[in-house]
């Protein structure tokens, strides 16, 4: 009867440890209330390497640079990805997001990528890697509406930058290097030419300037110029035209020539081609708009790194953490 009673209390306090320790045999990380086991850690590198298109090859114990792997280096970057994510879902969870309808299709669309085969090899199942992508788009919209209040005041901007397009051509006053870069005196100033030599420039300023107008072809007006003369076409923002400059584009209607314009680098003669470049405001106020959520979105998960992510919080179960091998994650 005792033997019973022992066998019958082994078998309860197994089940309890079972339990007890979750998806695994020990936490590897517990960051922000949530705790990861082998198992969650295991998901989540599956999906690291297969997003990352990273192959179980020889590479992975290729120096990546200085005395790093590529294993060691894949690794550390899992590792930050991981623990952003996990921070960023505790948020989220902790304000109640809940995934869409659409949310959750795409989140088994992804999940059913995953054969089922391998993922018994890794002791994982469909649910686990479903798991794992909810909390990455549940992090995601929580970032994404932390971040919105920086879109709204970029997306306001006063007024749309204004660029113009032209097609420009410069005689030189200052002298160049055989590269063609302005040469300048110990004193970081610009060297000039002499009075003599602008002069000279001055007139094949104009005198380029009267035959473009007259309608000769601007390129071959080019070829009866020494090579320092060069045309090119360019983008500028208009708003750091010179005075001179910006008086001459005013002038001119789209595709017109300029008259002779005057700067420290020599003389200008330009054909505007387009007077507001649309497209490239549009585009460089997409990149800058990109620029400033990518930031936005860097210090909401700095601020959180810094509040559950210290060494000092001993968030890491070091030990086990060291035990896991990236290539453990790969096909």
């Amino acid at each position: 009867m005792k033997k019973k009673i022992f066998v019958c209390i082994m078998c309860m306090l197994l089940v309890f440890g079972m339990s007890g320790c979750g998806k695994g045999k020990q936490w590897v990380f517990s960051l922000h209330g949530e705790k990861l086991y082998d198992k969650d850690v295991m998901a989540f590198g599956v999906i690291y390497g297969s997003e990352h298109n990273i192959a179980n090859s020889q590479q992975l114990n290729e120096i990546y640079e200085g005395r790093k792997t590529y294993q060691e280096y894949y690794k550390e970057q899992f590792l930050e990805e991981l623990i952003e994510t996990t921070i960023l879902y505790a948020e989220a969870k902790k304000n109640g997001y809940k995934l869409s309808k659409e949310e959750e299709q795409k989140v088994l669309e992804q999940a059913n990528q995953y054969d089922e085969t391998w993922l018994e090899i890794k002791n994982l199942t469909r649910d686990d890697i479903t798991e794992v992508y909810e909390k990455k788009v549940l992090a995601e919209l929580y970032l994404e509406k932390e971040c919105q209040t920086a879109e709204k005041k970029n997306t306001s901007k006063k007024e749309e930058e204004r660029y113009i397009r032209v097609f420009q051509v410069i005689f030189p006053t200052v002298k160049l290097d055989d590269a063609g870069m302005v040469v300048s005196n110990e004193n970081g100033e610009m060297e000039t030419v002499s009075d003599t030599e602008k002069a000279t420039r001055r007139q094949e300023a104009e005198s380029f300037a009267e035959s473009a107008k007259a309608g000769e072809d601007l390129n071959e007006l080019l070829k009866e110029y020494d090579s320092e003369v060069t045309g090119v076409e360019r983008t500028l923002k208009y708003a750091d035209l010179e005075s001179e400059y910006k008086k001459a584009v005013d002038e001119l209607e789209e595709n017109e020539i300029s008259g002779v314009i005057e700067s420290d680098y020599g003389y200008y003669v330009i054909k505007l081609l387009n007077s507001k470049d649309s497209e490239h405001a549009q585009k460089l106020a997409g990149y800058e708009e990109n620029v400033a959520l990518d930031e936005e979105k860097r210090a909401v998960i700095d601020k959180l790194l810094e509040l559950y992510a210290k060494e000092e919080r001993e968030y890491c179960n070091r030990e086990k953490w060291d035990e896991i091998s990236f290539a453990s994650f790969l096909r």
